[in-house]
């Protein structure tokens, strides 16, 4: 009796005592990403490989072959997802944007995910030709192509065209076209953006100003709000570079939060 007694006192001290040793390590987690997550000391330690961009003008800084950004991807400032990397290609008649994100290891050894989307635009205008989107889920693969007829206002999808307003972006090219627009504190600008054959509107307001930080607020909803999809966003960006330096995407699930690096 008594050493069962001893027993499980012994298991209770043990385990409170990793309850203990794990909350210590989330809360320097926290504070880790919290301290990294300062758009200016990420600007600081980004600038070096972007100085050349500011004697380029604003679509080249924007769209040059050479501004390859990655980010670290955490949710809620504490558990780390992976990264993601953001570049643009320039081709004989049109601009080739990527992005992919790769999870942590650890959770591709649970799971193995992979997204992948590629948008071909306009050289001049910037609005799409072109939008590929690639995902997969353990062995669950999906692919979706959508083909944009700009001339026509016209999208194609698996054969299926529908009508579209003039400058519709993809969501990939509506990210990078946002970044070309006028960064002065307190402008508003909106873009319409095509996604799962919905028009969305992508809002965005410059809200702060600090040196060469600015923050941009908004929000992503269906234009005709028939659903509470949708997310909040802010983007600390730099304005001598157009670079983006931090982003937190606000869901019903929570924050993540993508620092460049």
């Amino acid at each position: 009796m008594i050493k069962t007694f001893m027993l499980k006192k012994l298991i209770k001290r043990v385990f409170v005592s990793i309850l203990i040793v794990l909350l210590f390590i989330c809360i320097a987690q926290y504070i880790k990403e919290r301290v990294f997550s300062d758009p200016e000391r990420i600007l600081e330690n980004i600038s070096p490989s972007l100085k050349y961009l500011s004697y380029l003008p604003v679509e080249e800084r924007v769209y040059d072959p050479d501004r390859a950004i990655t980010y670290n991807l955490t949710y809620m400032h504490l558990i780390p997802v992976g990264k993601a990397e953001f570049s643009a290609e320039e081709k004989d008649n049109y601009i080739l944007l990527k992005a992919e994100a790769r999870v942590s290891d650890f959770i591709n050894n649970l799971y193995e995910i992979k997204a992948k989307v590629w948008s071909i635009i306009n050289p001049k205008k910037f609005y799409p030709y072109k939008y590929i989107e690639f995902t997969k889920f353990d062995i669950k693969e999906k692919k979706k192509e959508i083909v944009f007829h700009p001339e026509k206002n016209i999208a194609e999808r698996d054969g299926k065209k529908y009508k579209i307003p003039p400058m519709t972006f993809c969501p990939l090219s509506a990210f990078y076209y946002l970044q070309l627009q006028d960064l002065a504190l307190y402008r508003a600008h909106k873009i319409k953006l095509l996604s799962k054959e919905e028009i969305y509107i992508l809002e965005a307001r410059v809200t702060e100003e600090k040196g060469d930080v600015v923050l941009l607020e908004g929000e992503v909803r269906r234009e005709d709000l028939s659903s509470n999809h949708g997310v909040a966003f802010e983007i600390y960006m730099s304005k001598e570079f157009r670079a983006p330096l931090l982003l937190k995407i606000k869901t019903a699930a929570g924050v993540i939060i993508a620092r460049a690096i």
